[in-house]
């Protein structure tokens, strides 16, 4: 059986957007026939279900499953499939913007319905979610943002200021190209952001800071609030990492940039460079750093002295004296 998925960019995001299928969709061993319609939407063929890789990509909008024949509708009802996250009411379905195609969504109702007498309609709690779209019938597929949103920073007990955003932390482990039972690192962990997305999506997760209250927070986050106990936590110092060599699988993180977050006495460019000594260290052979730094932190040249090799690059605008630079590096 072929699957056919059509996937759409968030917009604030979507200079990752392809990138993030790489790591997330490509990385994931299965055959996939990805094709760009226009910059709005992805077309991918795949020969597996990827419905849990899609689960986990940040910078897509929405995705949809395309649906060849009717008979498929009742088969995803049987088997569970939801296209939201959370509660619903079983064996129902809702037709997003059905006044847009009024006579086509009525016909495909009273197909559903002859095939399968059970279906009702619900526009609150439905099971599934059907649209019409240019390419065909679709079912709606979750996404990340269905999980990660309710995690955002302003629903959480405790979130300092300049706590990451969920759906970029999100966003930043799936750059690694981590699959789920790995083990992910971030050294840098502040109270818990990535390594909450991490756990989220079956990572092994080590979450290490030097400041104790932050490790305090992430503790009473990820083990008391969200019941993510596995993590492993601790108080460390990125540049001494009490870690072996070659036993990391992806880094991921966000260091201090020296500007409203301390860099507890370290010089700023001695911070980098010793961390990514370290971080060379235990990563295993081809294995992924992602790092968040500012202008004034030459990413590029202290990789190249220490061995990595520089990726690529992203920028994003945080407000008006402050851009911050995403870098993708990977371990020889």
């Amino acid at each position: 059986m072929r699957f056919k998925y059509v996937i759409y960019p968030d917009r604030e995001l979507y200079p990752f957007f392809m990138e993030e299928i790489r790591s997330v969709i490509m990385n994931a061993k299965v055959m996939l026939e990805p094709k760009k319609i226009n910059n709005e939407k992805l077309f991918v063929e795949s020969n597996e279900d990827i419905s849990r890789s899609i689960l986990r990509l940040a910078s897509a909008s929405k995705a949809f499953l395309l649906i060849d024949d009717i008979a498929r509708i009742h088969e995803l009802l049987l088997s569970g499939f939801c296209s939201r996250i959370g509660h619903y009411i079983p064996y129902t379905i809702r037709f997003l913007r059905f006044h847009e195609n009024v006579c086509e969504a009525r016909k495909i109702l009273r197909e559903i319905i002859q095939m399968s007498p059970l279906v009702r309609v619900s526009l609150n709690a439905p099971q599934l979610e059907l649209d019409l779209l240019p390419e065909g019938l679709g079912v709606r597929v979750p996404v990340g943002r269905d999980v990660a949103l309710s995690r955002d920073p302003k629903y959480r007990p405790y979130a300092p200021p300049a706590t990451m955003s969920s759906l970029l932390s999100r966003l930043l482990v799936n750059l690694t190209g981590l699959s789920p039972g790995q083990t992910f690192l971030d050294p840098f962990c502040g109270t818990g952001s990535l390594a909450l997305e991490a756990a989220d999506m079956g990572l092994k997760v080590i979450c290490i800071d030097i400041n104790l209250k932050a490790i305090e927070a992430a503790e009473m986050l990820l083990h008391e609030y969200y019941g993510f106990k596995e993590v492993n936590l601790r108080v460390g110092d990125a540049r001494h990492l009490q870690l072996e060599d070659d036993s990391i699988d992806g880094i991921a993180t966000d260091p201090p940039y020296g500007i409203s977050s301390s860099t507890f006495g370290a010089v700023l460019i001695d911070l980098y460079r010793d961390f990514l000594l370290e971080a060379y260290r235990i990563l295993r052979s081809n294995s992924r750093l992602v790092i968040c730094h500012t202008q004034s932190v030459p990413i590029g040249k202290l990789a190249a002295e220490i061995g990595f090799d520089y990726e690529l690059m992203f920028s994003m605008r945080v407000h008006s004296r402050l851009t911050r630079f995403i870098s993708i590096l990977r371990a020889r």
